[in-house]
């Protein structure tokens, strides 16, 4: 199997089984995945329990960058969205990798869809659809568009 083969099968398994997961994480039931948003927040913030709104009003190391003055959802809500962002910034670059293996230069937008059919999903599971998170998911896309085709640009300037 040459480079060119490996690519044209890897970079669409990658899409489907990426999206399966994203897809899957939407599925879970609420208090499942609040547990596991939590333990990501433990993880980075030790002391958030303990916050209370002062520390958010006079920031400590983590707030001080990581949250709003007087942000009534603390640490958490900057998880969640991180994990959005995080999430389709990989499907962006899989998708848009995927737009310059196959030659087609608009492939990329087919990736669009996948946040508003995430937020859908969640109806499915007991937990709310949110217009707010279907935006963060499309920007996360397309900073991973952004990102690779930032890449490329330095790619093909260093090989001038």
């Amino acid at each position: 199997m040459n480079k060119e083969t490996f690519w044209r099968v890897a970079l669409p398994l990658g899409i489907v089984l990426w999206t399966l997961l994203i897809w899957g994480q939407s599925l879970l039931p609420a208090k499942i995945s609040a547990a596991a948003s939590q333990a990501v927040e433990q993880t980075l913030v030790p002391d958030a329990e303990h916050m209370t709104m002062e520390d958010y009003v006079q920031p400590k190391w983590w707030t001080k960058y990581f949250t709003l003055p007087n942000h009534p959802l603390g640490p958490s809500f900057f998880v969640r969205k991180g994990a959005h962002l995080a999430e389709f910034g990989v499907l962006g670059v899989l998708w848009c990798a995927c737009s310059r293996v196959y030659g087609r230069r608009f492939l990329w937008l087919f990736g669009l869809p996948i946040g508003v059919i995430d937020e859908c999903l969640q109806l499915v599971s007991g937990r709310g659809a949110l217009v707010a998170d279907a935006i963060v998911d499309v920007a996360g896309y397309l900073l991973g568009c952004g990102l690779m085709l930032a890449i490329g640009w330095i790619w093909r300037k260093k090989q001038k």
